[in-house]
């Protein structure tokens, strides 16, 4: 019996480590963001936009950032909040490359390397979402944020640095 046991529970931890490299690649260019259950935006509140905060052109390919302040943008729901706002990351980067023949990218793997204003490194792999590539970091901190994003699209990769102040 306890055999059996094992063989189950040793089995049930093989399939689910299995499956992990199939979910943390999920493609959610599908998904409709608006729906995803993050609550309403307070009655007058305008809901927080994403903020532009670089283009840049690397190889032809042209990359817009965008970044959303996620904490503001949860405090600012009025729907009572399911999530533990402790682990959340406070922004959400987002990296949007369109082509050189201006077409936007539906494909490719993307992620970024912060280097925070205390020097840690932290590494974010970024999902493909409507447009781009998305993932949540900490920017919390006052100072220079050293980001390095890298893309990878077929035979070409791509590769952008720049600094991003937190005042």
């Amino acid at each position: 019996m306890e055999t059996k046991l094992l063989h189950t529970v040793t089995l049930g931890a093989l399939l689910t480590l299995a499956a992990v490299p199939h979910v943390i690649a999920a493609d959610h260019s599908g998904m409709d963001h608006s729906k995803m259950g993050h609550g309403a935006m307070a009655a007058g509140q305008p809901a927080p936009q994403p903020a532009e905060i670089r283009k840049a052109v690397v190889s032809g390919y042209t990359l817009t950032y965008t970044l959303v302040d996620v904490k503001q943008q949860m405090a600012s729901s009025s729907t009572p909040m399911t999530h533990d706002m402790s682990k959340m990351k406070s922004h959400h980067l987002m990296v949007d490359p369109v082509a050189p023949d201006r077409k936007p990218v539906t494909g490719g793997k993307a992620g970024f390397q912060v280097i925070q204003p205390d020097k840690t490194k932290v590494q974010a792999m970024a999902m493909l979402m409507e447009g781009g590539f998305g993932a949540d970091v900490d920017l919390v901190a006052k100072g220079d944020y050293k980001i390095t994003t890298k893309i990878v699209l077929g035979d070409t990769t791509l590769v952008d640095e720049f600094v991003y102040t937190v005042k």
